[in-house]
């Protein structure tokens, strides 16, 4: 059986781990720092989520590739976060298509815009069948049902466990 959380009781959540977060910096492991921000790029929308941290993962939202920079670029801030992470779909025999190009210079245009954006800022991983091990999880039963954001969290949970 599938119990849903609340709003308050996820807002109650993140608060207490923003707050222990700051209060033992040491939970950073190596240079994942907390807290983190993710990104599924995609042609038309593209997916956020993100972890007060480095442990639990909340999907945010879905927004349309158009305005991906500015709400990522926004939420980074609010958020205080410390990483960028974006998902790359890399190939299975692991080369990097297209696709991943186009990821590499999104990433390139937000170090670009933002002083609290550094190369070291952002990472990168592969997120190779993210969107479809996200649909076949069972957390979407609707198909025409936006998981963007659902698929960012998978991409932030891949990071969180390499």
């Amino acid at each position: 059986m599938k119990k849903k959380l609340s709003k308050t009781i996820l807002q109650s959540m993140e608060q207490i781990n923003t707050a222990q977060n700051e209060v033992y910096p040491e939970r950073s492991r190596g240079t994942k720092k907390s807290p983190i921000l993710a990104f599924d790029y995609g042609e038309k929308f593209c997916g956020l989520a993100w972890s007060p941290d480095g442990v639990v993962v909340f999907p945010l939202e879905i927004v349309e590739t158009a305005k991906a920079r500015e709400k990522i670029l926004e939420l980074y801030k609010a958020k205080k976060c410390q990483q960028l992470v974006i998902g790359l779909p890399i190939s299975g025999d692991g080369t990097e298509n297209n696709v991943c190009q186009k990821i590499r210079n999104f990433a390139t245009a937000l170090r670009g815009t933002a002083g609290f954006l550094d190369i070291e800022n952002i990472e990168f991983v592969n997120e190779r069948n993210s969107s479809q091990e996200t649909f076949f999880r069972g957390k979407s039963n609707q198909p025409k049902q936006r998981i963007d954001d659902l698929a960012a969290a998978r991409i932030l949970e891949y990071w969180l466990e390499s």
